[in-house]
Order: structure tokens, then sequence, then C-alpha cells
């Protein structure tokens, strides 16, 4: 999904969002749906969002985080917009 696209429809719906640049090459686009907080990655160069996770918890005895990823913002909707 083009990144142009995924902000259009966040205004659609009202939802704020903020872009993050990690390093010189990888952004990521923050936004919240019912209270969780959803990222978004994408590249400076072409601008297309690859990929959408949200964090679940911390697991303190590996010390990792955990994430749920989605494979688009259709899944993201029907996940989070229950």
């Amino acid at each position: 999904m083009k990144l142009s696209t995924l902000k259009n429809k966040l205004n659609k719906m009202n939802i704020e969002f903020k872009i993050e640049s990690l390093n010189e090459f990888n952004q990521e686009i923050n936004f919240s749906l019912n209270g969780t907080e959803v990222s978004g990655d994408f590249n400076s160069r072409d601008l297309k969002v690859t990929s959408f996770s949200s964090v679940r918890g911390y697991c303190h005895s590996s010390q990792e985080t955990l994430r749920s990823f989605y494979n688009n913002f259709a899944h993201v909707q029907r996940r989070l917009l229950k």
C-alpha cells in the first residue's frame, strides 16, 4: 500500500498519525486504533508500507517484546475494529 493512500484512509477515519524516521532509509507511520498502537513500516525510496505491527506485551523470561503482525491495513481493521 502506498503511504499516501494510507494517510488518506486515516484522515477519512479521523485518526491522527505520526511519521518517524528510524534512519535515512527506514521510516514508520504510527497511529492508534481502539487504544492499540499500530506501526506501519516503509522506506523513504518507494514510500510503500510493507508491514503493520502492534506491541502486545513484554515477555520477562525471554526479555523480548511480543508483537502482532498484520498483512495489510484491511487486516489491521478487521482485528482491531471489532
